[in-house]
């Protein structure tokens, strides 16, 4: 009788085993997953602020050639580079706790 409960906790302590390395598996790519999306989401804040940076630029640029106050002109592109700055931050932090 102690033979029968041997092979059955053997069997489940090995399901139990199997269960727990899928598990990992499955927790491990969940985890690459989301790296990978928080650095998809990095990589497209970056962009919007390079297309930002360009347009400054350009109304900087053109402002400077008709002879105007380059300032007022360019205060929603600043507002809107320091929300995305913000994003920025905020995506690198998550990306961090995710890979700890």
């Amino acid at each position: 009788m102690d033979e029968i409960f041997d092979k059955v906790r053997d069997g489940a302590s090995k399901v139990f085993d199997g269960a727990t390395k899928i598990a990992k598996q499955v927790a491990d790519k969940t985890g690459v997953v989301t790296q990978t999306k928080i650095s998809f989401a990095i990589g497209e804040t970056k962009n919007k602020m390079e297309e930002i940076y360009a347009e400054i630029g350009r109304k900087a640029y053109k402002k400077h050639t008709e002879g105007m106050d380059l300032c007022e002109c360019m205060s929603d592109a600043f507002e809107k580079l320091d929300e995305l700055q913000s994003e920025l931050e905020d995506l690198n932090e998550k990306l961090a706790e995710v890979k700890e």
